[in-house]
């Protein structure tokens, strides 16, 4: 996944805040801790511009899935290809 540099800097940040090991339900409570001025102004510094970043990951990430879905370090599937040259099926009648 493209943005899992992003998301690993971020779990490590919040893992130092929580003091344990992060959970799925952690986004939840990470979204709702910083939705507040209050909180934002007593996270650590630089914690609220990681999640910035990672949420700009994810954006970009899921709006290109095949993109980021092919050959590379966090490859998931093969290069896409196009109907007309893929070999397990017939040529599209002209």
């Amino acid at each position: 996944m493209s943005f899992r540099p992003h998301l690993t800097i971020l779990c490590q940040q919040w893992e130092d805040i929580v003091g344990d090991a992060t959970r799925p339900a952690d986004g939840f409570f990470l979204v709702n801790e910083l939705r507040l001025p209050c909180k934002q102004a007593t996270s650590p510094p630089g914690f609220a511009a990681s999640l910035q970043e990672a949420i700009k990951a994810i954006t970009t990430a899921i709006a290109y899935p095949i993109r980021y879905a092919g050959p590379g370090e966090w490859t998931g599937f093969s290069t896409p290809t196009h109907t007309k040259r893929c070999p397990h099926k017939p040529p599209l009648p002209s």
